[in-house]
């Protein structure tokens, strides 16, 4: 099969020397991340990477000329220190002592507030780059696919089936760009306020109404619904966004957590640059290319016209997911294994396993990336230089790390009345958990 695909030497010698500045700049981003130097694993690939490099090159070759209509495949990507690492070894399991990153909610809300993105470019092709999570967290500037690999990590710590997924979304989601969603500080202050509305009681003296004509309460209804029908027609067409010409070419990473672990019962999707879950069938996400954990990669073999609307997510049927690695457990099997010893060692018995007497398959090599470390300090701080601004439909959103400003605000929300957030509104403050105070007042 290799013979088949050979390029010329001059193609080799192009390729050799874009590739070889393309890892100084990478090497000069390692100087500086660098401090103190990174360790051995970083700047060199074991017996075991090398072999599983020659593997993943052999599986693109044949991928290429089986499916000659589709994009490469993101395998072997170029850490910070100008080597090839296999996407699925950049992966590095991480258990935190955190009770907020015991569940896949504060891991999502920790990574979408700690790093800030760095939008892939051009936007139609996958990076030639991947940083590790280490890396990622000191600098907290990230690619999608660098979000979704600090996040899989800890899902995969906190014991989720986790997967980073390739594939391609809408403008928005790709570039973070929220300015057509609701402020989810909003809806919870909404939700605040319907909850605190008094209950009515039944009067003790019941006073006579005054009389009012139906006809003209009628009348005044009817216009009051035409204004309201017109209003949100006009706000649906600004809501509406121009057609964007890459749609459905966009490149884009999120995490996918299968249902079997935690008490997860339904398969769904995580963006991780801003921390919500999705349906699998969520309109947004337009297709998938691949999946991968830290012990597999696999090639969606399934029809994405559609969408993700009717992707089945069986991992173990090689007919919808080519795997690269064949005959390695999941890590779904590994969990039914652990329990079948258990049951087997509560009666008495010992675990005599026919497979293991088998021939060994090429299994995954454990990470090449550092544990993974995040204090108490990241949690606290939380954004980038301890601020962040986030802008939604009609309304923007600061957030400050606690005992940053001199004031004690920790969160601020400005509320405009258009879609541009140039008209003024009303602005509303949190002071270390509670509500600023006026103007003039004292901060303690």
């Amino acid at each position: 099969m290799e013979t088949l695909v050979e390029s010329s030497n001059e193609e080799q010698a192009e390729n050799e020397d874009e590739q070889a500045g393309e890892a100084d700049d990478v090497l000069a981003v390692c100087d500086f991340l660098s401090s103190p130097p990174l360790p051995e694993s970083y700047r060199c690939n074991s017996v075991e990477e090398v072999r599983l490099l020659a593997i993943a090159d052999n599986f693109q070759r044949q991928y290429s000329l089986l499916c000659p209509e589709r994009k490469s495949l993101l395998l072997c990507p170029i850490n910070e220190c100008g080597v090839q690492k296999f996407v699925s070894t950049t992966l590095r399991p991480t258990m935190t002592s955190h009770p907020e990153l015991l569940n896949w909610e504060g891991c999502a809300s920790f990574v979408a507030d700690f790093l800030s993105l760095n939008p892939l470019e051009p936007p139609g092709e996958l990076p030639r780059f991947l940083f590790s999570s280490t890396s990622v967290l000191r600098s907290q500037t990230a690619t999608c696919f660098e979000y979704a690999s600090v996040l899989c990590s800890l899902l995969l710590g906190a014991n989720y089936d986790a997967y980073c997924v390739s594939g391609y979304a809408c403008k928005e989601m790709c570039l973070l760009d929220q300015r057509l969603q609701d402020c989810p500080l909003l809806d919870t202050q909404e939700k605040a306020a319907a909850s605190d509305l008094p209950v009515d009681s039944e009067p003790a003296v019941r006073f006579q109404r005054e009389p009012k004509s139906r006809f003209l309460i009628q009348q005044a209804k009817k216009k009051q619904e035409e204004a309201d029908a017109k209003a949100k027609q006009q706000e649906q067409e600004v809501l509406q966004p121009p057609d964007d010409p890459l749609q459905g070419l966009r490149v884009h990473c999120w995490v996918l957590v299968l249902a079997g672990c935690r008490s997860v019962e339904d398969n769904f999707f995580v963006d991780p640059m801003t921390g919500r879950s999705y349906s699998t069938t969520y309109e947004h996400f337009l297709g998938v290319e691949s999946v991968w954990n830290n012990l597999n990669y696999y090639v969606n073999m399934q029809d994405c016209k559609d969408g993700c609307a009717e992707l089945v997510y069986d991992l173990h049927d090689i007919k919808l997911w080519e795997p690269i690695l064949f005959g390695v457990t999941s890590k779904r099997q590994l969990s039914i294994n652990l329990l079948k010893r258990k049951e087997m060692k509560m009666m008495g018995m010992t675990w005599e396993d026919e497979e293991e007497e088998e021939d060994r398959v090429f299994e995954m090599p454990r990470s090449w990336v550092s544990s993974i470390t995040i204090s108490q300090q990241d949690l606290e701080t939380r954004w980038p230089g301890g601020k962040k601004l986030t802008r939604y439909k009609k309304a923007e959103l600061e957030r400050f790390a606690p005992y940053l400003r001199m004031d004690g605000l920790v969160t601020r929300l400005n509320i405009y009345k258009d879609m541009d957030c140039t008209e003024g509104g009303d602005s509303e403050g949190v002071v270390q958990g509670q509500k600023r105070p006026p103007e003039g007042a004292s901060v303690r």
